[in-house]
């Protein structure tokens, strides 16, 4: 095992039990070359946000050794305003010319999170789509200037730094211009699924390996929590099937319009009917990400009277790892939904958007599950209710097809990383 010090950048909140999952699962597979008391990571948040608070405490709960350290700014688009924002990615970007392109310490040479990159041997970004570009994101050059900062500035003092497996989509203007020398002069770069690849590509022109994102790669399970759970709403372990539902936009800034999100409702409502009509399972409807609230109870509400119909909010990704590794298969329209069940060996059918890019066709794919994922805006309903049928007829040969893909993945990434 290596002794060096590394940084991860960065540390997800823990609104979305999805992201958070990111910082759990990176450890876990660094922790195969690295010793963790030597981590350090660098939270998406500043010292006194409530999301560097809460991430804090669930990271001591499952890495205690793990450093968890402030960002260098502080932007929050859950508790500030959009001027607030703005003036905080503003200082971001002022650190981010300041450190990277002049000579010297810098003013604030005293940041925990600059003085973790002057310690550490190398700088890793943590998983994930960091540099998605939507069209959030493309409005605010800041946010990216303030983003690239770690890996800027590692390049600077000429310390190495990779990027774990990404999402990525179109990067046009000034964005390109900046991302094209980071990325060239990484030490590594990988996508967790092969839509990612050939966009990166088509941009670039570089060609990268593709393996998973690293939530896959939890290993920890909550299993008391999890039957608590499971008894309180009155579920039987093994004998129901679990549904996440999304109606937010990309990144999730707002909400799709109102006739999107009532033909979304509308659709798992059919598939919830055909689940009730032709099996004995309950249903367990689970809102893991806060954005998710309103629609997840708007939906139970449909089933006011319907015993069967449960409903759970649960933001720890251990807790909901557990949960899913019981259900006999998940419906996710949250790709993360999709990932802690498929870590946990549990079968999966994913609906998606086109919108909301190639993450969840493009990582079901990957483990060759591309017969289970659906564009919800124009799949056939009968196609869907037969993959129902095979996953409750075949749940076992899935189990053992999604543990195999998974573990081989793993080690062909461990293997790459530590060459």
């Amino acid at each position: 095992m290596i002794d060096d010090k590394i940084t991860i950048a960065y540390a997800y909140g823990p609104q979305n039990a999805g992201d958070f999952s990111l910082n759990l699962g990176t450890i876990s597979l660094l922790s195969e070359i690295y010793d963790k008391k030597n981590f350090y990571m660098i939270s998406r948040f500043g010292e006194d946000s409530p999301d560097f608070k809460e991430s804090k405490k669930m990271l001591t709960k499952y890495e205690p050794d793990v450093s968890l350290i402030p960002c260098f700014f502080d932007v929050d688009r859950y508790r500030q305003t959009r001027f607030q924002r703005s003036l905080n990615m503003g200082k971001a970007a002022a650190e981010y010319i300041h450190y990277t392109k002049m000579p010297g310490a810098g003013i604030n040479s005293d940041s925990p999170a600059v003085k973790a990159i002057n310690e550490s041997e190398f700088v890793f970004c943590n998983s994930g789509n960091l540099f998605y570009w939507n069209e959030y994101r493309r409005r605010d050059l800041a946010y990216l200037y303030g983003i690239v900062f770690p890996f800027k500035y590692a390049q600077r003092i000429e310390k190495p730094y990779g990027f774990l497996p990404q999402s990525i989509g179109d990067i046009q203007g000034l964005g390109k211009l900046l991302m094209k020398d980071l990325f060239e002069k990484a030490q590594f770069f990988t996508f967790r699924e092969p839509i990612s690849k050939e966009k990166f590509l088509e941009t670039f022109g570089e060609e990268h390996p593709v393996f998973l994102d690293t939530a896959f790669f939890i290993d920890s399970f909550e299993h008391d929590i999890a039957k608590e759970i499971l008894d309180e709403v009155d579920l039987d372990e093994n004998n129901f099937i679990s549904i996440t539902i999304r109606t937010a936009k990309l990144g999730d800034v707002g909400s799709l319009e109102e006739e999107k999100q009532s033909d979304i409702i509308q659709k798992l409502q059919k598939l919830i009917d055909h689940n009730l009509s032709e099996y004995d399972h309950d249903v367990l409807l689970v809102c893991q990400t806060k954005k998710d609230r309103d629609s997840t109870r708007l939906l139970k509400l449909i089933y006011e009277d319907e015993h069967r119909v449960k409903i759970i909010e649960e933001y720890d990704p251990v807790v909901l790892r557990s949960i899913y590794r019981h259900s006999i298969f998940l419906i996710a329209m949250r790709l993360h939904s999709a990932i802690f069940s498929l870590s946990a060996g549990t079968p999966v059918i994913g609906l998606y958007k086109e919108e909301w890019g190639p993450k969840m066709p493009g990582t079901l794919k990957l483990l060759d599950l591309e017969d289970s994922v659906f564009e919800i805006s124009s799949f056939n309903l009968e196609d869907i209710y037969a993959q129902v049928d095979t996953m409750i007829e075949e749940n076992e040969k899935l189990r053992e097809k999604i543990f195999k893909n998974i573990k081989k993945i793993k080690r062909e990434l461990v293997d790459y990383l530590k060459q």
